[in-house]
């Protein structure tokens, strides 16, 4: 098996034993025996439990800039990204099993306080979307309504706070894409009345 679906695996394994078993039996011992390879096995790809969970966290933000690129191919135009962005934010991807355990989440915390170079990987992540997100001709605050919004919801399912409904969920998506400008239609509908106004302006001057 390729190095890189090798060490994939074991961070499939790694996740599911955290998943199923909680944060505190996520050993290396315990995740070899899960992915089914020795124990130096899993150490040649990761050496100690640091480089485990910090792997994990970098898988992560490969998942979700996976999850963006298959959004973005169906939300097409402009500004692809920031609507991408939002919708995937707010509702997650087609397959939500992923998410991970709120245990899961406290027990990244903990090593973090710990090592705080372990979100080295999720910092970078958060400063792409950021870039992106401008990049996308977003207006500077409205770049971070999207994105905050976006973290927003997301620390609240993770951590099980109250969520909003469905219902809920979809009126603040379109209030949302309204405030940040990325409602089609409306964009749309301004694009034809400016033309429309153009128009007129050229034939008043021509009489």
């Amino acid at each position: 098996m390729p190095s890189d679906e090798t060490r994939d695996s074991l961070l499939d394994a790694a996740k599911r034993v955290m998943q199923r078993d909680g944060a505190g039996h996520l050993t290396l011992d315990a995740v070899a025996k899960e992915a089914g390879v020795s124990k130096g096995g899993l150490l040649y790809h990761f050496p100690s439990k640091s480089d485990l969970l910090r792997g994990m966290i970098a898988a992560g933000g490969r998942h979700w800039r996976n999850d963006l690129e298959a959004q973005m191919a169906l939300e097409p135009g402009p500004q692809s990204f920031a609507r991408a962005y939002l919708r995937l934010a707010m509702f997650g991807p087609p397959d939500r099993s992923c998410k991970p355990s709120s245990e899961a989440i406290w027990s990244m915390i903990g090593a973090t306080a710990n090592d705080p170079s372990l979100l080295s990987p999720m910092r970078e992540t958060h400063e792409e979307m950021r870039q992106r997100l401008l990049a996308d001709g977003l207006d500077a605050d409205v770049a971070n309504l999207v994105r905050f919004m976006g973290h927003g919801l997301w620390m609240t399912e993770i951590f099980g706070f109250t969520s909003p409904t469905d219902e809920e969920r979809a009126r603040l998506y379109a209030m949302v894409i309204r405030l940040a400008g990325l409602d089609e239609d409306e964009r749309a509908e301004a694009l034809e009345t400016g033309e429309e106004e153009t128009r007129a302006r050229v034939e008043k001057h021509r009489e």
